[in-house]
């Protein structure tokens, strides 16, 4: 490469990278293939080297405030306007850094100083550092300009060519692909609320399940996080559950148990009863509940004003408490005291005409609070008549000794049996004698026998010819009731 000789330069080389360094108007470029020896140990630019102040405005432009001020601090710029490399900072830069650094100094009609990165492979550029100390300072020579030879045609001096280094981009870093999202579901918990009765047993994870998407039945892992039920007071309580599942997803749940208390029943009914009876009224009386079960002995009599003496209504009520304190509601029952009537014992009669009848004969009264009121029976009405064929009615009545009066009415048939006609069918031989009235009697129930009384109303019997003949008979009583009847005779002849 060919310098410009109207200019003077300084050359710095930095291992075995190109470095054009502008100290006045030219340039100098020099590789590793140059006149110049590179130099064997790292070199490094002075800090008494001085650049150009016009340093890559374009660039710096871009720099954040904090790139800024790392590169005021590796470019020291004075008030004169001459930078100077500060050899610390620059030794501490990334390759990154130094190739924005070198991009910066590199930029503008007159580059201070332009880095080019073909350092041999076996370099590391990672420790290509700007400001380690040469071991001794090495004079570049400065190529001065001859006086032309008059005598010979003069060389026309030209421009030392410049070989701009191609752009190289820093390495693009592969991208950082997340890994695809997998949703984890939440899992579910399973249960309701509850209402139990005070003084049960409770299980807050009785009935109570879970489940999840990806890990199935998780049941076991659902824990109680509040239980605060009380089962022996009445009242709305909190239960909490959670859950979580293998990848970490957690649920929750709340719900309500209600612990109620039923209220005791007690079982009684209207009762009726007789005037001096004796009388319990707990008798037949019961008490229940839904927790405690049978509570009859537990029954409070709460008012009773029953008089047993005294006919009328009265009413006695009742009360129970549970073991927990609840009340039952209050049951009221009438009992009605009652003066039961005395009763007459007597029956209907049939009488015969003629019979003797006395109407309290057989005739009695009880009572049930008096006992025996036969001797106190009255005979209201009496129209038999004993006489004759008929009905009547006898009528009494008798009083207790609480004025209860009771009356009875009974009916007396007064009958007149029909006289009765013994005979018999009968066989006689033809010549034999025929009494009809022999063998044959009369007998009725009120006169006795009424054989005398027989009267033979027609006789066709001829005993000289066989043959069947009837006999008919009559016969009335005292109260001329008639009785008849027919007979057959046979007459028939010797054998």
């Amino acid at each position: 490469m060919k310098l410009n000789k109207k200019s003077k330069a300084t050359l710095i080389t930095v291992g075995t990278s190109v470095v054009i360094a502008s100290g006045f108007t030219g340039y100098a470029i020099m590789n590793h293939d140059s006149a110049v020896a590179p130099h064997k140990s790292k070199p490094a630019i002075s800090a008494k080297h001085k650049v150009d102040p016009k340093l890559g405005e374009t660039a710096r432009k871009n720099l954040d405030a904090n790139e800024k001020e790392q590169l005021k601090e590796i470019i020291h710029e004075t008030n004169s306007g001459s930078p100077l490399i500060q050899e610390n900072r620059v030794a501490k830069l990334t390759d990154n850094e130094k190739s924005q650094l070198a991009k910066i100094l590199s930029e503008g009609d007159n580059p201070s100083i332009l880095l080019l990165d073909t350092v041999p492979k076996q370099t590391d550029k990672s420790i290509i550092n700007l400001v380690t100390k040469p071991k001794e300072k090495e004079v570049v020579p400065i190529i001065e300009p001859t006086k032309p030879d008059e005598s010979q045609e003069q060389e026309i001096p030209t421009e030392p060519e410049i070989i701009i280094p191609p752009k190289i981009d820093p390495p693009v870093e592969p991208p950082i692909i997340d890994p695809p999202l997998i949703e984890n579901s939440i899992p579910i918990i399973y249960t309701e609320n509850k209402t139990i009765h005070v003084g049960t047993s409770f299980d807050p994870m009785a009935g109570v399940h879970a489940l999840d998407f990806e890990d199935g039945d998780i049941s076991s892992f659902v824990q109680v996080t509040y239980n605060g039920v009380n089962t022996s007071e009445e009242g709305s309580y909190l239960v909490m559950y959670e859950v979580t599942d293998k990848s970490g997803g957690k649920a929750s749940k709340s719900i309500t148990v209600t612990v109620i208390n039923d209220a005791p029943e007690i079982f009684a009914s209207d009762k009726t009863i007789s005037i001096g009876d004796n009388f319990d009224p707990l008798e037949g009386v019961t008490a229940s509940d839904t927790e405690d079960g049978d509570l009859t002995s537990s029954i409070t009599i709460l008012e009773n004003n029953l008089d047993t003496s005294t006919e009328g209504i009265y009413q006695i009520t009742y009360i129970v408490k549970d073991n927990y304190g609840k009340e039952s509601s209050q049951i009221n029952i009438k009992v009605t005291v009652v003066n039961d009537a005395p009763s007459i014992q007597a029956d209907n009669l049939v009488l015969h005409v003629g019979e003797l009848f006395d109407p309290l004969k057989g005739v009695t009264a009880s009572d049930k609070q008096d006992g025996d009121l036969t001797s106190k029976i009255e005979v209201i009405s009496n129209s038999v008549d004993t006489s004759a064929e008929g009905e009547y009615e006898v009528q009494y009545s008798v009083t207790d000794s609480h004025n209860k009066t009771v009356i009875k009415t009974i009916q007396i048939v007064v009958v007149n049996d029909a006289p009765q006609i013994i005979a018999e069918d009968r066989t006689i031989l033809v010549g034999d004698l025929f009494d009809p009235l022999e063998d044959v009697t009369a007998q009725d129930t009120e006169d006795g026998d009424l054989t005398a009384k027989i009267e033979v109303i027609s006789n066709t019997v001829d005993t000289l010819t066989e043959g069947e003949y009837t006999v008919f008979y009559s016969v009335k009583d005292s109260q001329d009731k008639l009785t008849t009847k027919v007979v057959t005779i046979t007459v028939r002849g010797v054998l």
